[in-house]
């Protein structure tokens, strides 16, 4: 579990809940070059988001910057960027 973390507010969370795997799904991924069965890519960004937005809610005149995972920038849209 992720101290002070709600789960709750994750869009997909309820799934978890109705199938009673709330208490025991992982994050899952590819750790260490060994892949773990877990939450789906989007589902680990959503995750991630809704975990940075909880941890900075209560503050103010913030600036964070994620990588181009996180803003969806693919190869073919560069060029869209760039013109």
């Amino acid at each position: 579990a992720i101290p002070n973390f709600d789960p709750t507010k994750l869009p997909y969370w309820d799934i978890y809940e109705r199938e009673n795997k709330a208490d025991t799904i992982i994050v899952g991924g590819t750790i260490a070059g060994q892949f773990m069965a877990g939450l789906s890519g989007g589902q680990r960004k959503l995750l991630i988001f809704e975990l940075i937005f909880q941890r900075t809610a209560p503050q103010s005149d913030l600036l964070i910057v994620l990588d181009e995972p996180f803003a969806g920038v693919t190869d073919d849209f560069i060029p869209f960027i760039t013109d």
